[in-house]
């Protein structure tokens, strides 16, 4: 899946592998195998990257898994679903208010410093 991240200004590819206990997800530093909703790897890579998706992405994850399983869809089949879900996050993504400010790294860390040079 090719995700658009308004912190970073671009896409990147997001790899998800269904298998027989749910999705290998893996971007970056984000590498691993998650459940039948693909959650636990792909929501932290997604919260990293300050990505908006839909609340129910975890359910739609299962329904695409469990369709492939139990209709025995090809990985074309698969892929195209895949690329409906990314269209979708897509979409949540650009369409989140203007107004809301995007995370840069630079704030995390000023937060950071502010933060330590407080408590310290």
């Amino acid at each position: 899946m090719n995700l658009f991240s308004r912190r970073w200004g671009h896409r990147d590819h997001y790899e998800l592998i269904r298998n027989t206990t749910g999705w290998h997800v893996s971007h970056l530093t984000y590498n691993g195998q998650a459940g039948k909703d693909a959650l636990a790897v792909l929501i932290p890579s997604l919260v990293h990257d300050s990505i908006a998706y839909p609340y129910n992405l975890g359910s739609v994850m299962i329904d695409i898994w469990n369709q492939a399983e139990e209709f025995g869809l090809s990985n074309d089949q698969v892929q195209n679903m895949l690329n409906e879900v990314s269209q979708w996050i897509n979409a949540t993504e650009t369409n989140y208010p203007n107004f809301v400010r995007k995370k840069k790294k630079c704030c995390i860390i000023f937060y950071a410093a502010f933060f330590l040079c407080n408590f310290i």
